[in-house]
């Protein structure tokens, strides 16, 4: 399947190369590896990346779906404790 973004802004039908990409549900789902059905919960939960409503058509910024992806990073606790271990306090 072959993404496409939508190059519009929220609310205008007029396409412009300068503004933020945009997609869909389906699209988001398969860009974020998030089901589209999660990314419906999440919305109707107000909890998820964020998303723009115009028209009643659910839409994505790539941007945002990467920030909400970033977020999510974590340290494993096996790495975060060797690294604890591993810092230098000077005593005083």
């Amino acid at each position: 399947m072959s993404i496409q973004p939508c190059l519009t802004q929220p609310g205008s039908t007029t396409p412009a190369a300068s503004l933020h990409r945009f997609l869909g549900t389906k699209a988001a789902a398969a860009y974020s590896g998030i089901p589209a059905g999660t990314l419906r919960a999440w919305r109707c939960q107000g909890v998820g990346p964020k998303f723009y409503k115009p028209r009643g058509r659910a839409l994505y910024d790539i941007a945002d779906l990467d920030e909400f992806i970033r977020s999510g990073i974590r340290v494993s606790s096996v790495r975060a404790s060797r690294e604890e271990r591993n810092v230098y306090l000077p005593a005083g």
